[in-house]
């Protein structure tokens, strides 16, 4: 898990399957377009019902935004916290990163989604 995590955030490992996650070309891995990629994932969510596409497409982003921060210069440094987030949210997922996304990922996933959003709000010049 550590490694595939370490792997996720130098890019080696993301997940692009079936067009679920989206997909941020290496060029355009920027913290800036990750956030932007992150917020507008975080939208209006799911509701009670069937949050599989909403939980794939928001983990895709959450780790997208991981590798963005972790490829920046200092990133491990400038942002330790939100890494942390990342990282914490990958060791409550069941399975492994490449795992089926699903509803047990729900709390995770809206759990650092929620962190992520409160740190982004309150760190404005990272986007």
């Amino acid at each position: 898990m550590a490694l595939c995590l370490a792997l996720a955030l130098t890019g080696a490992c993301s997940d692009d399957s079936n067009g679920d996650a989206k997909a941020v070309n290496l060029s355009e891995r920027t913290v800036p377009n990750a956030i932007a990629a992150f917020q507008s994932a975080e939208g209006p969510g799911c509701g009670e019902g069937d949050c599989t596409q909403h939980l794939r497409r928001l983990v895709g982003d959450i780790r997208a935004l991981g590798q963005a921060m972790y490829a920046a210069p200092n990133g491990e440094q400038t942002f330790a916290k939100p890494l942390k987030i990342v990282k914490d949210m990958e060791r409550e997922l069941p399975g492994n990163e490449s795992a089926e996304v699903d509803d047990f990922a729900r709390e995770p996933a809206l759990s650092a989604a929620r962190a992520l959003k409160q740190w982004i709000a309150n760190n404005p010049k990272t986007q």
